[in-house]
């Protein structure tokens, strides 16, 4: 039971740095024109990792671990 807790506490923590680190890189890279309607938006998180190529923090974190 309590390996079922400690798996469960690292995805909620593997999503928690997931959200972290693409609120910071919106802010980092700022809204998107989109092409057909030309309003602004927010980029969706494949286009951040796309932006961004440097590891995962998640696995930096775990692999470290």
């Amino acid at each position: 039971m309590k390996r079922i807790i400690t798996l469960f506490n690292i995805y909620r923590e593997e999503c928690r740095l997931r959200v972290s680190e693409n609120r910071v890189l919106r802010k980092v890279f700022g809204p998107k024109r989109d092409e057909v309607t030309g309003e602004w938006r927010k980029l969706h998180n494949e286009e951040l990792s796309d932006l961004y190529s440097l590891p995962n923090i998640v696995r930096v974190v775990n692999r470290d671990e």
